[in-house]
């Protein structure tokens, strides 16, 4: 499955002993293949939002503000986190919202307590 992307920044919101690190090689379109910081995050919250072990690769913030100029990016959502929230995307109204998959079976109360959103 598609890990998440993190920049390096990301690490300093993250406690030390929730990631277990690796080393991993990835390889794009061309034939070289580089080496990264490659981790499994444990014991992650995002907002309300309590997620399961991700798999994750960190890489230098200045990657992503390459790729977007003018915009700060830290880094990308993969499958990792995606398979375990409920994501509605209103692309009229330009927002995002991401609730805890555990709440589609509690109450409303619980599921918009469990809603992490933001705009684009």
């Amino acid at each position: 499955s598609a890990p998440n992307i993190l920049g390096e920044e990301c690490l300093k919101n993250i406690a030390a002993n929730s990631i277990k690190w690796d080393k991993q090689n990835l390889a794009g379109l061309g034939k070289k293949e580089i080496k990264t910081d490659a981790g499994t995050i444990f014991d992650l919250e995002i907002g309300e939002i309590v997620c399961q072990p991700m798999k994750t690769l960190f890489c230098e913030e200045k990657k992503f503000q390459s790729l977007c100029p003018g915009q700060t990016v830290q880094g990308v959502l993969g499958y990792e986190f995606l398979k375990q929230v409920h994501t509605t995307i209103n692309f009229k109204e330009k927002t995002f919202a991401f609730r805890n998959v555990n709440s589609a079976r509690n109450s409303d109360l619980a599921a918009k307590r469990d809603t992490l959103g933001g705009s684009f």
